[in-house]
């Protein structure tokens, strides 16, 4: 399998978007009347956020590779220093030694993973990997409010805002039976 590089493929995925592009242009341009012309409006800006979409999942998906990529290199590298060590590994015929081989095994793989995580190349990625994350959610967040809204259904924020209010009625309420408990044995006190 031939290796494309990431400007190959870049132009390639542009031309792709390019040609669905011009397609649903066309198809757009059609003459609409009635209920179907909020749906073309709603259409068009759902195909907007549909291709951000497809970008940000190819963009997400790169970062995923060279992610697990600099991970497993990171592993090829300390198993194949673990294995420069064969001198000093033990022969496991006592429980020292097989301490002192657990113990071997993870300086190795602290050393070359902290130096990973401590890695400028580690942390871009990652941080690139949430980024994409954090875009993907919020594009998918506002298409569905989009949706709830033509299904007069409640969005995101009126359905925070509701959990919000029954946290503050749950604390409110048992304030009241605190109240109800004190004043309930202070009574009982009195009658006695």
């Amino acid at each position: 399998m031939q290796m494309v590089s990431d400007q190959e493929f870049n132009k390639k995925y542009e031309e792709l978007i390019n040609s669905y592009n011009s397609i649903w242009k066309d198809f757009l341009k059609l003459p609409v009347t009635g209920q179907s012309n909020q749906f073309i409006r709603t259409f068009e800006e759902d195909q907007k956020k549909f291709q951000d979409l497809l970008s940000l999942c190819s963009k997400f998906q790169s970062n995923i590779l060279n992610y697990w990529m600099q991970v497993n290199q990171t592993y090829v590298k300390s198993i194949a220093e673990l294995q420069s060590k064969k001198p000093e590994l033990p022969d496991f015929q006592s429980e020292e030694e097989v301490k002192k081989y657990k113990n071997l095994t993870i300086d190795v793989f602290e050393k070359y993973f902290t130096q990973l995580f401590q890695s400028k190349e580690f942390s871009v990625t990652t941080s690139e990997l949430l980024s994409n994350y954090s875009s993907f959610t919020h594009i998918l967040g506002n298409a569905f409010d989009n949706y709830f809204k033509l299904l007069n259904l409640p969005n995101r924020d009126e359905i925070d805002m509701i959990l919000k209010d029954m946290q503050e009625l749950k604390r409110e309420v048992y304030k009241l039976r605190k109240n109800l408990d004190l004043i309930m044995s202070e009574e009982k006190l009195v009658v006695k």
